[in-house]
């Protein structure tokens, strides 16, 4: 359908057809083969590979195929990356409607989003740093181009392994960057915005489970644990001393209940038996 599309404008612009005709999507019900060249599954790349790309990337170059003026390369991934923005949003931006050197946000406008989610979107320093740089007085920031080759070569060059290099693409710059983002603060919200998503349900398919991710989990709890463990140079609770250091005296099993330091004492809330128990176990017992 789309090369169907694109083949009746051009018969159309030189005038081997009178009018544009109209072509209907078939139906649901119509059979045909699916499209198999589109690409259904976009790759993750951690913040340091991105980087590694970005350094690598060159900062203008030129059309491949055809005659034509250089465009900016490294500038708009670098802006890919800080905002999320779609590859096709990024494609649209002009100035000076969106932006505007020296500006504090990019504008959205409602067309230029696959959701029609028109919006003022906060920039980074770096994000603007790398518009101004490349911001014209009035024309496209970056246009539609392919940049699939400097991506390539880039990420060959960062050391990226030679099977992710080489399916690397522009989508997966806004892929890696939500979910770099979900891995950094819980505001569903604000990464919602920052997506052009009106639905939690859409931007939580970008939030991928990552290995990285599992990792600083564990390595939290490793550093908690060892901030609450006891200092080798503390006494055994066992040796002389230890109680009466810690404001309480040891007391046999003779069913007297136990002296508590003041401190202590405010952490503990008296249960049904008359023993002791921290408010934090309370929360998950069923006695009143």
């Amino acid at each position: 359908m789309t090369a169907l599309r694109r083949f009746a404008r051009w018969a159309t612009k030189r005038g081997y057809l009178a009018v544009m005709p109209e072509i209907e999507v078939p139906g649901r019900l119509v059979l045909g083969t699916k499209c198999s060249t589109r690409k259904s599954e976009y790759q993750i790349f951690t913040a340091g590979e991105i980087e590694a790309i970005l350094a690598r990337l060159p900062v203008w170059t030129r059309p491949r195929r055809v005659s034509g003026p250089p465009f900016p390369v490294r500038a708009r991934f670098e802006v890919a990356w800080e905002t999320a923005l779609r590859p096709a949003t990024l494609d649209e931006l002009r100035a000076p409607d969106d932006y505007r050197k020296g500006a504090l946000t990019l504008v959205i406008r409602d067309e230029a989003d696959k959701n029609r989610f028109g919006r003022g979107l906060p920039l980074t320093e770096r994000a603007r740093a790398a518009l101004d740089s490349i911001t014209p007085a009035v024309g496209l920031l970056f246009g539609k181009h392919d940049y699939r080759v400097a991506l390539r070569n880039a990420a060959h060059d960062a050391g990226i392994d030679q099977l992710r290099a080489g399916r690397l693409s522009d989508y997966d710059f806004r892929h890696s960057r939500l979910t770099y983002l979900g891995t950094k603060t819980d505001n569903l919200s604000g990464v919602m915005y920052l997506a052009g998503h009106r639905q939690p349900a859409t931007t939580a398919r970008y939030l991928r489970p990552q290995q990285a991710a599992a990792e600083e989990v564990l390595e939290t709890v490793r550093v908690e644990a060892a901030a609450k463990a006891p200092a080798a140079s503390d006494p055994p609770s066992d040796a002389p001393g230890f109680w009466l250091k810690s404001g309480c005296k040891p007391e046999k099993a003779s069913g007297r209940q136990v002296e508590v330091s003041p401190e202590l004492a405010s952490e503990i809330t008296s249960v049904r038996g008359g023993g002791l128990e921290p408010p934090w176990l309370l929360t998950a017992s069923t006695s009143s």
